[in-house]
């Protein structure tokens, strides 16, 4: 996964789960933000958990709090808002700081669109929301949202020359059942906390949304001049644009041949055989508990299925599931929770 942080105060802004689009010749980054709802989401079964009837009774926990997605995970810190006087004060200090960490063509580069990007942030500048990292560092990078007219999700911008890439091995949640031969654990990275989930079958299934996204390069042509403040923007998709699933694109999940009743039903037992002999105490008594009726909700939706595992293919690793719910564009994932290990970088 990579990560961008800030070349300036080394605040971490932003990850490639959030696909960008290229503006001002790429010197802006646009990032769809979103509104998510964090806590506990619980459904209620019933007395009996292992019944197979009844009607769900979902409820969002007291703490629930609605966050936007990309301020959540990369802790963005709000700041007052800028006048005119002060946003251009601040432009010139930023961009005397950033071009001494910059050189060569990323250099000259920076130079040639930075002042259309500024001329771009200072058109929308009444309507933007100022954010700065974790630190609050003094010269650190500005981020700005804005909603797009009758959007309800804001659009944020970032200054791409100001941010450097960092690779950062995900290990946040991995499957902890598939054994290699010589006897050592194997982890495929299935799932991050970039990913809200809603607990299902209490907990032991989470449900995860996925997202249809163009990757690739998504470039703005603003003409011969790139100084010029007017003209039509000419937007294009470059031809190696493609569309992927953002939860399997992000983790490499390999999709598997359907199942019909009687191999899910062989794959669930040899499965469950396998995942008792790595959990203990209460853990294990929570997931033999809860593993009959999540297996049972699971098969009520078996004909509507896609499969998935981990990278590496390993024949005793856990299934990923995804469906369409009726009239979704987009599929939603359904992960057996007490399967995955989170393991903090």
């Amino acid at each position: 996964m990579l990560v961008y942080q800030d070349l300036l105060s080394g605040d971490e802004l932003l990850s490639d789960s959030f696909p960008y689009k290229e503006l001002e010749n790429g010197c802006l980054w646009e990032v769809q933000g979103k509104w998510v709802v964090q806590g506990a989401v619980a459904v209620d079964i019933g007395a009996n958990p292992s019944a197979e009837g009844g009607d769900e009774d979902e409820g969002v926990d007291d703490q629930a709090v609605k966050v936007v997605d990309i301020v959540d995970t990369f802790r963005l810190q709000e700041q007052p808002s800028y006048d005119k006087k002060q946003f251009v004060a601040y432009m010139k200090k930023y961009i005397k700081n950033l071009t001494s960490k910059l050189e060569g063509e990323a250099l000259e580069t920076f130079k040639k669109n930075i002042e259309p990007a500024t001329k771009f942030l200072l058109s929308k500048l009444k309507d933007l929301q100022f954010f700065v990292g974790e630190s609050m560092h003094d010269e650190g990078s500005l981020v700005f949202a804005y909603y797009k007219d009758g959007a309800t999700d804001p659009t944020f911008l970032y200054i791409a020359p100001g941010l450097k890439e960092k690779i950062v091995i995900l290990m946040w949640n991995c499957v902890v059942l598939a054994i290699c031969v010589d006897g050592s654990a194997l982890c495929d990275e299935l799932l991050s906390d970039s990913f809200p989930y809603k607990e299902l079958e209490n907990g032991c299934l989470w449900e995860v949304q996925g997202k249809w996204v163009v990757q690739g390069a998504v470039a703005v042509d603003i003409g011969a001049n790139p100084s010029a403040e007017g003209g039509d923007e000419d937007e294009g998709v470059d031809d190696q644009a493609v569309k992927v699933v953002d939860i399997v694109d992000t983790f490499r999940l390999q999709e598997q041949p359907s199942y019909d009743k009687k191999q899910f039903v062989a794959y669930m037992k040899k499965y469950i055989k396998n995942l008792s002999s790595k959990l203990e105490g209460e853990a294990l008594e929570t997931f033999k508990k809860n593993i009959e009726p999540a297996t049972k909700f699971l098969l009520s939706k078996l004909k509507d299925l896609q499969f998935f595992v981990g990278e590496s293919m390993q024949d005793e690793s856990s299934l990923v599931f995804a469906y369409y719910k009726d009239g979704a564009t987009d599929p939603t994932f359904l992960y057996i929770a007490p399967g995955l290990k989170e393991v903090k970088c």
